[in-house]
């Protein structure tokens, strides 16, 4: 049984609705799988202020672009109908001074706390089959009520990596490069001597990776099997939501009263 509550009371910026987009990388090497969690994200906002008598408007209570995109508004408030934590800190600076709110102070840590849960619950669920090296980028969103109190969404697995806005276009490229360098680039290694010439394909311009390990099943197999057997759970009895982006946008085209 799935029982559902819409959040009636969400934090609204400028009078509008968002969620809070994040990415994270699992990874199975050798048939060792860990998670890796982005450190930065980014806002999708409303172009409608937000109206609880109004519950057929798609404008006003679903924040994804696949809906958002087709109003006339799109775009009119924000780029893309994005906002970078930045300005995300700016607005909280101004409208609730009092509280003294640091996102990536008070906010972020929850979200990644509650990514790795969700890991943690279900490594043994994702790429059961265990293939020698795989990876998959999931995205993860996340919405804030007026009391500060933060709600894990849904997890999408195909996210959306479209450069919508001028935000996404240095984030998302780096986000990639980020995790090809964890995912790809150990399993193919450089000749040794080489050295890329600055700026060409494969030099290295990337001097942070932002991706931050949150599992490692080497490390937390033992001691979550255990939990898993002490609660009866065996194998595949744990149940995870993950679902695809683009099937969720075409849900939502056909069910806009959800």
């Amino acid at each position: 049984m799935i029982i559902q509550k819409y959040i009636a009371n969400p934090l609204l910026i400028h009078k509008r609705k968002f969620d809070i987009r994040v990415f994270t990388l699992v990874t199975s090497h050798f048939g060792c799988m860990k998670a890796y969690f982005y450190k930065d994200g980014y806002l999708r906002t409303s172009c409608k202020e937000y109206n609880l008598t109004n519950l057929h408007s798609r404008m006003v209570h679903l924040t994804n672009d696949a809906v958002q995109q087709n109003s006339e508004d799109y775009g009119r408030y924000e780029p893309g109908n994005k906002l970078s934590y930045s300005d995300f800190q700016k607005y909280l600076n101004k409208d609730y001074k009092d509280l003294c709110v640091d996102f990536e102070r008070d906010l972020v840590p929850q979200i990644q706390k509650l990514i790795t849960d969700t890991i943690r619950a279900t490594f043994h669920k994702i790429d059961s089959k265990r293939r020698i090296n795989s990876f998959e980028i999931f995205g993860y969103d996340f919405m804030i009520d007026d009391n500060f109190k933060l709600y894990i969404i849904e997890c999408n697995t195909n996210p959306c990596l479209e450069l919508s806005a001028p935000l996404l276009g240095k984030l998302i490229p780096q986000m990639l490069d980020n995790a090809f360098r964890i995912a790809i680039d150990p399993l193919f290694m450089p000749a040794k001597g080489f050295t890329a010439k600055k700026g060409s394909i494969g030099a290295d311009t990337t001097p942070e990776n932002r991706f931050e390990l949150i599992f490692d099943e080497a490390v937390d197999r033992p001691q979550l099997m255990h939990l898993f057997e002490n609660s009866g759970m065996k194998g595949n009895d744990a149940a995870f939501d993950v679902s695809d982006e683009e099937n969720e946008d075409e849900k939502e085209e056909e069910e806009p009263h959800q």
